[in-house]
Order: C-alpha cells, then sequence, then structure tokens
C-alpha cells in the first residue's frame, strides 16, 4: 500500500484507493509488508512514506490502523538485521513473515530457520501455495511445520488469481488445517487488490465460518498482540488421508 516503494502502489492516489478499498471490504487493521531487501536507506525511505500514509488517512477520516512489516528474504544476515530493526518484524511483534520463493532450492534452510527461531523470531511463510514445489510434493514443507513454521495463503490463491496449481494447493493446505493466516498480499487496486471478503467466503465453504474466521481475525489479532499462535499439527493429516497422498500432483488443469 505504501507508493513508490517495492512493487506495490504506483502513486498516491492508488494508494488511497486501496485504503477505501480495503475498509468498503470490512477491513480494520492492514499490516503493510514491501520486500526488505537491505539496501540502504531502505528503512528511512519506508518509515517516511508510512508516516505520510497514516496522516493521509487521518486527514480523510479514514478508519484504517496501519502496522509496519517486511516480507524478508532467508539470508545468513537476517537475524541481526531483525534485531537492529533494519528488517521488520510483524507489528513489532515476534512474528516473521517470510519470502517462500527461495526455500525450494535453499540448501541451508533449516540451519538459518533454527538461527531465527533460536533468536526467539516466530516464522510465518508467506504463500507457500504459490511455490511450485510444494504443490505436488509436500514434504520439504511437513519439515518446515514440525519446526513450528505457520502458513499464509493468499486469497487471490484461493479465487484463482495465481492459475489452478495455487487454488488447488490452497484449498489442500486449509482441508489439512495447516493453515494459521488468509491474507490479501494487496499490491494495487485492480491487479492484486487488498480484499478478503470473497476468499473469506470461498474459505467458509471449504472449512467452515468459524474456521475461516480465526484465519482472519482471532489469528491476525494474535500477532499483533505477539500471543502464541495455535499450535498446528501436520501429522493429522495421515489419520484421513495416506500419505502417499501428500505427493501425488495437484495438476495444472
Amino acid at each position: 500500500m505504501l507508493p513508490g516503494v517495492d512493487d506495490g502502489a504506483e502513486d498516491w492516489e492508488a494508494s488511497m484507493a486501496m485504503a477505501r478499498m480495503a475498509v468498503e471490504d470490512g477491513i480494520t487493521q492492514a499490516v503493510l509488508t514491501p520486500h526488505w531487501t537491505g539496501a540502504p536507506g531502505e528503512p528511512a525511505r519506508v518509515g517516511e512514506r508510512f508516516q505520510e500514509l497514516e496522516q493521509r488517512l487521518a486527514g480523510e477520516s479514514i478508519p484504517l490502523r496501519l502496522h509496519r512489516g517486511n516480507e524478508v528474504v532467508l539470508v545468513p544476515t537476517l537475524a541481526q538485521a531483525l534485531d537492529e530493526q533494519r528488517a521488520r518484524t510483524l507489528g513489532g511483534s515476534s512474528y516473521v513473515l517470510l519470502e517462500t520463493a527461495q526455500l525450494e532450492h535453499g540448501g541451508y534452510t533449516h540451519s538459518a530457520l533454527f538461527q531465527l527461531q533460536s533468536s526467539g523470531y516466530r516464522i510465518i511463510l508467506a504463500h507457500p501455495e504459490r511455490v511450485r514445489a510444494w504443490q505436488t510434493d509436500q514434504n520439504d514443507l511437513l519439515q518446515l511445520l514440525w519446526r513450528g513454521c505457520y502458513l499464509q495463503v493468499n486469497a487471490g490463491s484461493l479465487l484463482g488469481s495465481f492459475g489452478t496449481a495455487a487454488r488447488k494447493a490452497a484449498e489442500q493446505f486449509l482441508r489439512f488445517g495447516w493453515v494459521s493466516l488468509l491474507a490479501s498480499d494487496g499490491h494495487s487496486p485492480t491487479v492484486r487488490p487488498p480484499l478478503l471478503s470473497e476468499a473469506l467466503s470461498r474459505c467458509s465453504k471449504l472449512i467452515g465460518s468459524e474456521a475461516a474466521h480465526v484465519l482472519v481475525q482471532d489469528n491476525p489479532l494474535r500477532v499483533l498482540y505477539n500471543d502464541l499462535l495455535p499450535a498446528v499439527d501436520p501429522d493429522a493429516v495421515r489419520s484421513r488421508r495416506s500419505f502417499w497422498f501428500l505427493r501425488w500432483p495437484f495438476g495444472t488443469g
């Protein structure tokens, strides 16, 4: 939602349009998570845009409460960057939103995650349903769940915006009980809008209304209050489905 930062809103007009759309959709709070790149001056620049957006929202009486955050890349210096607040946790909590694009090929993933968790950080994996390897074989993802990571699925994935394979993976992860959060991952007023209601409706049909609302209300508040998210039991699915099924391709058709 921050304009001119990362791959989000192009300008202030788009930024404010996104804020209005979110409020009209029933969203009351938003954690803004531009990618953390570690570039010089990046935290200060993002902080200035964040403060100006807060002022503009207040000036137009738009009732959307903002929180700072980042979507971070798993690099050896990440723990230090988080400690020094050059990279941001979600809303100042101990929860870290981790970009998953590189995890399917990262040989040092588990040691790096161990370092983060040993430093007191809790890991949320962003859009795991969009990782191609995990769409057809969840063994590596299961290892991360057993390690104590949490999954955040994108609203757009449930609605088919990222293709059939991502949609089917998102649906399977929800049915397995692996998902802790459902997020808009808003990038613009048009292509990837900051909306949740349609995806929430779809989610309710898959896992029930009460469980779906936990993913957009209860658990996000737990993150912001830095409370522990409910534990995920990746083994529970084995009592319902044989393990070979987890390896069966979801398909792309």
